[in-house]
């Protein structure tokens, strides 16, 4: 018997959806996603988790680099900060910077660097940064393909 894991909700506790959101401000699923995500299927859910794992992961490869993955894995182990262990390496590197960006001040001592164009930014506002466009980019995906059917 073949046992699947469950995939488990990309819920922070910040939903906006419930004051009228289309797209949730925390976890940047759709209203729809948010209200149907005890319904959906094993696969339904997987695919909205590869959607958000993409987009996120392709908006921090676009300001920070892992060079020292061994480094990094020490580092989200030695915090006491709950990271998403079933995301990649990128979206943990994220929590970690959402919970203590002001207090790393040598980035490779955590495995990462801060990409050459984005180095005149703190860690602080390169998380807000991220955050900030991955929702406009979960907006767009969300008016381009399910606006119309809302």
């Amino acid at each position: 018997m073949i046992i699947k894991k469950t995939i488990k909700t990309p819920c922070i506790g910040i939903c906006s959806t419930g004051i009228g959101d289309d797209v949730c401000r925390g976890c940047k699923r759709f209203k729809h996603e948010v209200i149907d995500w005890n319904a959906y299927s094993y696969g339904d859910k997987a695919n909205i988790e590869n959607r958000l794992v993409g987009f996120l992961t392709g908006i921090i490869q676009n300001k920070l680099e892992i060079v020292d993955e061994e480094r990094l894995r020490w580092q989200l182990d030695v915090q006491p900060i709950d990271v998403p262990s079933h995301r990649n390496l990128y979206c943990q590197l994220l929590t970690l910077l959402r919970a203590g960006a002001s207090q790393i001040q040598q980035p490779e001592q955590f495995g990462f660097r801060v990409l050459p164009e984005c180095q005149h930014q703190s860690l602080k506002q390169l998380a807000e940064d991220i955050d900030q466009e991955f929702y406009a980019l979960s907006v767009a995906h969300y008016e381009r393909y399910f606006q119309h059917f809302a």
